[in-house]
């Protein structure tokens, strides 16, 4: 029988294939669009944030099996702390993973709104509640027309979009669209009720931290201002065109 660190670290390991395999479609069709002019109504927008029944299904189906598969010296990396009843945890509400590939990227002009840079994944982000708090992710994805769950992970970016939630809250009419970047390994959100321009960085995300917004007093981004979608995406360009040239897909 396999050490905890030695499961860990395999754990890990196919969390981050799986997450590669997610970019490597998007470095796909960047290399298709390089022969072939996209019209900007290719991509999908913002879609709904009603996960489907057969998705809700799945996410329940897998979630005490990837929870017991956590090695207990690894608990912390997953948000959890040693002795807490994981059996008592429960999904909360989830949201669709949208992204912004490097073609929607590269012909962003300026004035236009956020929603014309993003499609839509098939990635559904299940936060993890225990003891009121949303602590990691379980990711269901759709797989030859079958919802699974595939991931559990991004413990931080849970942390963090917990925050943005409660900040921007349904109950006050906002619903706020969670977007990644995969070749710049950013996690962005949008507010579209707060205008159609708005698209702002989530610090301590994981793999992010390159264009994520100054701390205030040290005690975090000030998730309350929003940002530009022109500004964040003149950031966001020489990361994505670097990180393209040198092959790093993470």
């Amino acid at each position: 029988m396999a050490k905890p660190q030695t499961q860990g670290r395999y754990w890990l390991k196919k969390t981050n294939d799986y997450m590669l395999k997610n970019i490597l479609a998007s470095m796909t069709l960047f290399l298709c669009a390089s022969f072939f002019i996209i019209p900007s109504d290719v991509f999908a927008g913002f879609s709904s944030q009603e996960a489907p029944e057969e998705a809700v299904q799945a996410a329940n189906k897998g979630l005490l099996p990837f929870l017991k598969k956590i090695p207990a010296a690894l608990l912390a990396d997953y948000g959890f702390k040693k002795d807490e009843p994981l059996e008592q945890a429960v999904l909360g509400v989830p949201f669709k993973l949208h992204t912004i590939t490097p073609v929607a990227l590269g012909s962003y002009t300026t004035g236009r709104p956020v929603e014309s840079l993003v499609s839509e994944t098939n990635l559904w982000y299940f936060p993890i509640m225990l003891a009121g708090e949303s602590r990691v992710f379980l990711i269901v994805d759709r797989m030859k027309n079958n919802w699974q769950a595939v991931s559990l992970g991004q413990a931080n970016l849970a942390k963090e979009i917990a925050g943005i939630r409660k900040l921007w809250p349904k109950s006050a009419g906002y619903n706020p669209r969670f977007i990644v970047v995969y070749q710049a390994s950013e996690y962005l959100f949008s507010v579209p009720e707060k205008g159609p321009d708005n698209l702002t960085p989530i610090a301590k995300a994981s793999g992010g931290g390159k264009i994520t917004p100054s701390a205030q007093g040290g005690a975090g981004p000030e998730y309350s201002t929003l940002n530009n979608v022109g500004s964040i995406t003149k950031k966001l360009k020489p990361v994505v065109e670097q990180n393209l040239k040198q092959g790093v897909h993470k």
